[in-house]
């Protein structure tokens, strides 16, 4: 099983500026859009720890990263929760469900 499988990655499309320091972390998870919204990719072929630290490398803290089997909440880090995003959340870029 890929590292991504294991995680719920949300970018909340509110907070994103897009500036693609994700992106630059771990090229295989994050992409920049043609419009400059950054989108996860299903198919990472990125270790956890690289998606993990990516995430967590964006100042927005636009970027959610949740332990699939715990629930724990990866990043941002100053964030705790056991609970999965709700669907309606507003957020763009959900993998594995």
């Amino acid at each position: 099983m890929a590292a991504i499988d294991s995680l719920v990655v949300t970018i909340n499309c509110q907070l994103c500026l897009g500036d693609g320091v994700c992106c630059d972390h771990a090229r295989e998870t994050f992409e920049l859009d043609d419009d400059g919204s950054v989108r996860v990719r299903s198919k990472s072929t990125d270790e956890r720890g690289v998606i993990i630290q990516a995430a967590r490398s964006c100042r927005m803290d636009a970027i959610s990263v949740i332990d699939r089997a715990t629930g724990e909440q990866l990043a941002p880090c100053h964030v705790q929760t056991s609970a999965l995003p709700d669907e309606g959340a507003g957020s763009v870029g959900r993998t594995g469900t």
